[in-house]
């Protein structure tokens, strides 16, 4: 694909001064009363012209004033220098017009058409960009004006600097991250030499290549861009995939292959430049962020209503509202991405697939099942899982609902799959990726369909109601038009729904469920349904009649096959249901049904793609859900295995079912006394989080330095006596032991081996002090630098004031370390589960063995937090804390003095070096602390991953972050985007806070802090 479709509509398209107005008209389907079929004409017309592609470049706002031609008296802004000769696709825009004037004359501006037509440009230039496409709000008017004059101050050239970058976007109501991310349009298209500015032999008149360009890269542009007079060949934007929009141009600009000095001054930057790395590395990141930046782009400056016209031809003559969100379906879709796993647990789809397959020669139901199940979860909230968790005494789950039960089946399956997938990538993979992967094999072994590619990412949902079912789920009676109704609020279609209904081609149903049909009397007409083959409406009977509610197959010709049999049941009138029957009533549906019937391979083809389909119905990602650690949230599974997941989903769910808040605190605390719970003192001491939160306030006021005290503390605490491992509790797999000796709940698995010995986790045994016997956590090497436990001792003392004997030390301690990462600049509170009890074991030798040296490399970094349960990217993401506090010069281990060579990611810059050095010398006087950020020691944000990609670490252990391609890529993701890391900090700080707590009789809640009861 050739052309700068996109890139010059997302460089160049820029508008003349001035904001988009307050209140601009735009509207999502805007032409869906007067002109239906417009973007469906634009999106068809657009596939059939893609490989011609087109230029646009919007000169007075979004008004289509670059399709216009000069006149006798004018010159328009398509003729102007800087647009002629590099423009085209006039003719594109010219058939999509003409297709919409015959469809609805007058009424699609040109203006709208050149939105419409952007996105299908977009969608096709860019695979890995989401197959559905992003929703463009309609409503722009035609500009009457086109002056080529205009074109020389507004649109920005390709020589510009950075701050010239800013001015140019600015003007436009574009920030600088939006022109970055916008510059990515440079990935495809091509550019004609003259652009380049020279930069390939001759820059600046200096007789030789720009210097920041690469040599080999230079040579190359010079025999593409002959020195001969009278030629103006072109060449391509982007020399690693000028044909694809994709993220490459972030790899070559950081490569020094960016074409224009434009390109390569984002590399002059801090912040640009950190961007730069976030795109290079996060593709994903980019795509989304891109979509975005387009839709910005694409409302600045436009006319609306009487500001100007529809053009009847396209030669003659801003309110900026976010993108979709998850309320928007089509939008869902960028959280989502195939190969999902490959880093974060590469073997995720292996272990389902294998799984199944050994669930299904042992018993081939469970494919049906997990079929059926994967539907009825899609329709209710989504794919979110929440066919799986489970009701409480106060709230009945979908799965409990009539409809789900007894007929669902395959529960004990997804939770054994769990348990494996837990085993080898804990946190990791959401129980809704799990149902939609392993539905996916289901359908591979039980048809010999392909295994298609299924995209993972879901986050898993927080609410279940049986409620929901009823309205949400269709029942086996109804008729087309309901089919169309219930699968169509889901965003398929009819054809989608005869297509899916294919998979009742096996797998068996109740009796009751199939209406009577088969009974003399249906619908009391004193003969069984007239549509319903009279054989099987006599086998039915004799089958259904031989117990209270038995089973029979849902197709009669290959019951246990995933196959087009269904199809030639249904025209042989042996549908089991109404609503396989109600395929034959309409003749589109019954065209489908014969076309399936005769045509296998079609019918296989269009079922994979209608269950990807299905599989992505309003899915969670991001914050809008979670990755449940078991796949039901109350079950006593998982208090035997000591995880603690009933506490996964309390507020939530329990408030959304109508719950009142103290009814479900009396059921929590007494139910499942040893879980972790939010807002675990509602009851008991009410005020607790607060008052932390109160005299902390007060505390950092006189002391700035406080948070990153309480921080280390914190991390210190939680570091110290974790001994990992495995222990399988019935189908869940534990990484923790927290049983001392035989516990009541232990004692229904007496074949485990429990340890002997609890271990430590948080519990606050860093505040106990020393005794004449036992040299404490605190006073060991590793520790003497630690601070706040005054601190820590004010706030216990206030508690005890106002609830003795109730909250814990090590509850003080992770609730006083999320106050002050707020109260540092983090941006919000992230919640905090409480419960936690005081240990009673605190050695000094064990601090020594625990915590990781500033020297540790990389890879010793991983092992020791993965020795926790935390990843390697919990490793990078919990070393921004480094971003706040003070060092002592020992702790750099000569850091300062080191002499690698600038391009090693060891190197430390010259001037910091200089710097530290003068602070912490070989011999004489020392400063007593120096500041751990070089940019913004005093708050908690990302400089200190910024600092890392200048080669500003403090310590060795920072340094080695960037020796890992895995941890360098996502220092490189938090340099360029902060509320990225501040997000991922907070979940860090929330699993840090859990590692190997005591709760419920394992531990105590002590009177004082640096002391056991």
């Amino acid at each position: 694909m050739k052309g700068l479709a996109i890139a010059l509509v997302a460089f160049l398209g820029l508008m003349v001064a001035g904001f988009a107005s307050t209140d601009c008209g735009l509207q999502y389907n805007y032409y869906h009363k007067s002109c239906p079929q417009a973007e469906q004409i634009i999106a068809t017309t657009m596939d059939k012209l893609i490989k011609q592609n087109f230029d646009i470049v919007p000169n007075l706002g979004c008004d289509g004033s670059i399709l216009l031609n000069s006149t006798k008296h004018n010159v328009a802004e398509k003729d102007s220098p800087i647009n002629n000769p590099s423009l085209g696709g006039f003719d594109v825009m010219d058939k999509l017009k003409e297709a919409l004037e015959a469809e609805c004359p007058r009424t699609v501006s040109c203006a709208d058409i050149i939105a419409f037509a952007t996105r299908e440009a977009i969608h096709k230039a860019g695979p890995d960009f989401p197959r559905s496409r992003y929703e463009v709000r309609g409503g722009r008017k035609d500009g009457r004006v086109s002056l080529a004059s205009e074109t020389i101050t507004s649109i920005p050239p390709p020589t510009l600097d950075v701050s010239g970058i800013a001015r140019f976007f600015g003007v436009k109501g574009l920030t600088l991250d939006d022109a970055v991310t916008l510059l990515g349009a440079h990935s495809i298209g091509d550019s004609h030499c003259s652009a380049i500015g020279g930069r390939e032999r001759n820059f600046k008149n200096t007789g030789k290549p720009d210097p920041t360009l690469d040599p080999k890269y230079a040579a190359k542009l010079r025999k593409q861009c002959p020195a001969s007079q009278g030629t103006d060949p072109t060449v391509s934007l982007d020399p690693i995939t000028p044909d694809v929009l994709d993220n490459k141009y972030y790899v070559g600009v950081l490569k020094h292959l960016g074409l224009f000095t434009s390109d390569a001054t984002l590399l002059t930057d801090e912040s640009t430049r950190a961007e730069v790395h976030l795109y290079a590395y996060n593709p994903a990141i980019w795509r989304k962020k891109f979509v975005a930046a387009i839709i910005k782009m694409g409302e600045i400056q436009v006319k609306t209503g009487d500001d100007g016209e529809e053009q009847r031809d396209v030669l003659l003559g801003s309110n900026r509202q976010a993108p979709r969100t998850m309320d928007n379906p089509g939008f869902a879709k960028y959280g989502l991405r195939h190969r999902y796993y490959h880093k974060t647990c590469p073997q995720a789809e292996e272990i389902i697939s294998k799984m199944i397959d050994s669930f299904i020669k042992e018993d081939f139901d469970i494919a049906p099942h997990l079929v059926r199940m994967h539907f009825h979860d899609c329709f209710i909230r989504g794919c979110d899982a929440s066919i799986l968790l489970n009701s409480t005494s106060t709230s009945t789950a979908e799965k409990d609902a009539h409809i789900n039960k007894p007929s669902l089946g395959g529960f004990n399956k997804i939770e054994k799959i769990k348990a494996a997938l837990e085993a080898e990538c804990p946190n990791t993979v959401s129980c809704a990726d799990l149902l939609a992967y392993a539905t996916r094999e289901a359908v591979h072994k039980a048809g010999n369909f392909p295994r298609y590619k299924v995209r993972g990412g879901r986050k898993d949902g927080r609410v279940s109601l049986a409620t929901e079912t009823e309205s949400n789920l269709p029942r086996s009676t109804i008729d087309l038009k309901a089919i169309a109704r219930f699968f169509g609020a889901n965003n398929l279609t009819l054809k989608d729904a005869v297509t899916l209904l294919g998979a009742h081609s096996f797998g068996d149903s109740h009796c009751s469920v199939i209406g009577g049909r088969y009974e003399k009397n249906f619908n009391h007409t004193g003969k069984p349904d007239p549509t319903l083959n009279p054989a099987l409406a006599a086998k039915l009977r004799k089958a259904c009649s031989v117990s209270s509610d038995p089973t029979v197959s849902l197709d009669s010709i290959t019951p246990d096959v995933l196959d087009n049999k269904y199809y030639v049941g249904l025209l042989q009138h042996k549908g089991l249901f109404t609503a396989d029957a109600a395929l034959l009533t309409s003749k589109k549906t019954r065209r489908l049904v014969r076309l399936f019937a005769a045509k296998p391979a079609i019918w296989k083809k269009k079922f994979v793609k209608a269950m990807i389909k299905l599989g992505e119905v309003q899915v969670k990602y991001g914050e809008e859900g979670e990755i449940r650690k078991s796949r039901a949230d109350y079950g006593s599974n998982a208090l035997a295995c000591g995880l603690c997941f009933c506490a996964r989903h309390k507020p939530q769910d329990a408030y959304k079912n109508g719950l009142s808040t103290q009814e479900d605190d009396s059921l929590w605390a007494t139910k499942y006394p040893g879980c972790l719970q939010e807002d675990y003192y509602q009851k008991s001491c009410p005020k607790a989080e607060a008052i932390i939160a109160h005299l902390l306030k007060g505390f950092i006021k006189q002391d700035v330095g406080l948070p990153a005290k309480l921080l280390r503390l914190h991390f210190h605490d939680c570091f110290v006596r974790v001994r990992r491992r495995v222990m399988i509790c019935l189908y869940i797999i534990c990484f923790v032991n927290i049983f001392a000796g035989t516990s009541p709940e232990m004692r229904r698995f007496p074949s485990l081996n429990v340890p002997s010995r609890v271990s430590e986790g948080c519990d606050a045994s860093v505040l106990l002090n020393s005794t004449k016997n036992n040299q404490a956590e605190k006073d060991a090497a590793p520790n003497g630098s630690l601070e706040g436990y005054d601190i820590i001792d004010k706030l216990k003392a206030a508690l005890e004031k106002q609830c003795p004997g109730v909250v814990s030390c090590a509850d003080i301690v992770a609730y006083a370390a999320r106050e002050s990462t707020f109260q540092a600049g983090l941006g919000y509170r992230y919640k905090v589960k409480g419960g936690r009890k005081d240990g009673s074991i605190s050695k000094a030798s064990e601090a020594v063995q625990n915590l990781p040296p500033s020297t540790f490399n990389v890879t010793s970094l991983i092992n020791s937090f993965a020795s926790k349960g935390l990843s390697a990217d919990d490793v990078v993401t919990l070393s921004g804390a480094h971003t706040i506090g003070v060092a002592h010069c020992p702790s750099l281990a000569g850091r300062q003095f080191s002499n690698y060579p600038p391009k090693s990611p060891l190197y430390l810059d010259a001037a910091y070096a200089a710097k530290l050095k003068k602070m912490c010398p070989k011999s004489g006087k020392t400063v007593s602390q120096l500041p751990m950020d070089a940019y913004t020691p005093n708050t908690l944000d990302n400089k200190y991953y910024v600092g890392l990609m200048h080669h500003k670490g403090l310590f060795p252990s920072d340094a080695t972050l960037l020796t890992k391609s895995g941890t360098q890529k996502l220092v490189a993701a938090y340099a360029g985007d902060p509320h990225y890391w501040a997000t991922k900090f907070g979940a860090a700080m929330i699993k840090m806070g859990e590692v190997q707590v005591k709760t419920g009789k394992q531990g105590e809640v002590r009177r004082q802090c640096s002391r056991v009861n």
